[in-house]
């Protein structure tokens, strides 16, 4: 793995501030900018670890699938398309909230990803079943109430986030 050096953060900093500039919401106390920025940072991080999850579910897809199904929330048919498919509108989600473009519309299309991600976890800690995450890949923790904890935030952050951008 490889170690962050002070040139990468200083370059992650540059592109981040030129993205932040290019969208039009740079901070301005002024303006009263404070909605603007926290949907900014919101949009960002939400877009990185959506872009990371998917990454990541996508280089081990097979294993995934197999998790998706082995949940067994979906009918196996359906779990198997929604395996699939999942990594990739994730790291399609993500590119589209980092560069801002159809930010609403992703929003929304994210909170019913992370409501389908609670939803399983609580269907199979309800079952009492003992089975890995599959949030960051095949390699994941195994679930428990931690893992809702996990997911609640992100539904969270989403929702705040579509809200202070109607409102601004």
């Amino acid at each position: 793995m490889r170690i962050w050096r002070k040139r990468d953060i200083i370059l992650t900093t540059v592109v981040l501030r030129h993205i932040a500039m290019w969208e039009g919401f740079m901070y301005d106390l002024s303006l009263g900018g404070y909605g603007a920025s926290l949907t900014t940072s919101l949009r960002l991080i939400l877009g990185i670890t959506l872009i990371f999850a998917g990454l990541t579910k996508a280089r081990d897809l097979p294993n995934f699938v197999i998790g998706v199904i082995y949940y067994k929330v979906l009918p196996e048919n359906v779990a198997r398309w929604y395996g699939r498919l999942l990594p990739f509108v994730e790291i399609g989600a993500g590119a589209l909230l980092l560069f801002g473009i159809w930010t609403k519309l992703v929003s929304i299309l994210s909170i019913g990803i992370f409501v389908s991600f609670s939803i399983a976890v609580s269907l199979n800690l309800a079952r009492k079943r003992k089975i890995p995450c599959f949030c960051f890949g095949a390699n994941s923790s195994e679930i428990g109430w931690y893992t809702l904890v996990r997911i609640s935030p992100l539904v969270q952050a989403v929702h705040a986030g579509v809200r202070i951008n109607l409102e601004v």
